[in-house]
């Protein structure tokens, strides 16, 4: 096999001179590495991955060799910084899938931490991303991870962590993976070499449809994520467990003219949805009620576009420790979502608030809440900016379509319900 470059001149070469260090090194036996090939003649695939998924060459064998073939710099997280670089174009998501995180950048250069450097095609859309030259440095997979969750906030799901409460053995699919890749190719930032991500989506269904039958039950949030993959991967062991939700006192509602917007800024759905609900949809609301307010909060609010604008009557909260506190400033909550899957913690959150929400469709995808009477899901920037209004302006019916959707989210999304399900499903 031939040794291939890419455009920031870091060598990238084939499995195989990995492999044979591997074995200079007795980190792997010639008997097991007859094995996997033999298997990977079966089913293809890289070598390496599957040499590293058998367990003949641990993961930290795997990243020292690769930084001494390459002449990488092998990193421990626990010397990185305590806060990641600002200004890298990358979203958690992408970092999460992909298993890369950016150490540092300058005016040229990015360096980015990854599990595999020798992966030329990921290099490529990184470098594209960021429109600057890409320093790799390498990094174990896990603790990759463990850096995203700790400054991104984009690690083990809620899901999960009520999953091993439940002490269960089951694989909880937070999110359909490729169906949310997929919608995201499509969405900015966009360059040249992006339609090449499309290459990614068959390994990424094969790793799910792994993963779900290895499993006595892959739990996912909705109905139309169960009915998807039962569909795509003919297997009956997905079963709906809704996102379980704490039910706070609901408080009187303002008397002001208040939209919220709540989410992690750098994470790109929420990204892309904001700028759409800055740029297109609060302008038709301040023409039509001068005095209202639009509150963007959450982490990370510089990733958006639309923050250097400073738009007429948005205020940009940042992280909020007290969303009690926030909850009682707002009067209507909106979830303009454009792609992504699963289903939104938000609308929960706010609807268990006595909140009335308006979302796009693929915003309240997934949710049992009715459109007109529990939540106004509108996809027009138009329609959404009028059904904004509306609430803004008729109080009471702001306060019955919030009380009937509380009542909703009591009914099926009440976090005690939830774990003991969760309970008779893996007995």
């Amino acid at each position: 096999m031939n040794a291939l470059a890419n455009d920031t001149g870091i060598e990238v070469a084939s499995d195989d001179r990995v492999v044979d260090a591997l074995l200079a090194k007795g980190r792997l036996k010639e008997a097991d590495l007859v094995r996997a090939r033999r298997l990977q003649e079966e089913t293809g695939g890289s070598l390496l991955a599957l040499l590293s998924r058998l367990g003949l060459v641990s993961e930290r064998d795997h990243a020292e060799t690769v930084a001494e073939v390459f002449d990488l710099p092998l990193v421990n997280i626990k010397d990185v910084p305590e806060l990641p670089p600002e200004g890298v174009a990358l979203t958690p998501k992408f970092m999460k899938q992909f298993a890369v995180c950016p150490l540092s950048e300058s005016e040229s250069q990015v360096d980015l931490l990854m599990a595999d450097p020798q992966d030329v095609y990921l290099l490529d859309a990184v470098r594209l991303a960021v429109q600057r030259e890409v320093r790799p440095f390498v990094g174990l997979r896990a603790e990759i991870g463990d850096l995203i969750e700790r400054w991104y906030g984009q690690g083990r799901s809620a899901m999960g962590a009520i999953v091993e409460t439940a002490e269960g053995e089951g694989s909880d699919l937070d999110d359909v993976e490729h169906l949310s890749f997929l919608r995201s190719i499509g969405q900015p930032p966009k360059w040249t070499g992006k339609p090449l991500l499309y290459l990614r989506l068959p390994l990424l269904k094969s790793w799910e449809k792994r993963a779900i039958r290895a499993s006595r039950a892959a739990f996912v949030c909705s109905d139309q994520d169960r009915d998807h993959l039962r569909r795509t991967f003919g297997h009956g062991n997905v079963v709906v467990v809704p996102n379980a939700i704490d039910l706070p006192a609901v408080k009187a509602a303002p008397d002001g003219q208040t939209l919220l917007f709540l989410g992690l800024l750098s994470f790109h759905p929420n990204t892309i949805a904001a700028d759409h609900l800055i740029r297109n949809i609060w302008p038709r609301v301040l023409s039509a009620l001068p005095q209202a307010r639009l509150i963007v909060a959450g982490a990370k609010p510089e990733w958006l576009a639309s923050y250097r604008e400073k738009p007429r009557g948005v205020t940009f909260a940042g992280f909020v420790d007290d969303l009690e506190k926030l909850y009682e400033e707002v009067t209507v909550v909106c979830c303009p979502i454009l792609y992504g899957s699963g289903t939104r913690i938000k609308i929960l959150e706010a609807a268990a608030h006595g909140k009335p929400v308006v979302s796009t469709a693929l915003g309240a995808e997934g949710l049992h809440l009715n459109d007109g009477s529990e939540i106004l899901v509108r996809d027009d920037p138009g329609a959404f900016a009028e059904a904004c209004v509306r609430l803004l302006t008729d109080r009471s019916l702001a306060a019955a379509i919030g009380g009937k959707a509380r009542s909703a989210i009591e009914r099926q999304y009440e976090r005690g319900a939830v774990v003991e399900n969760i309970r008779k499903l893996i007995r």
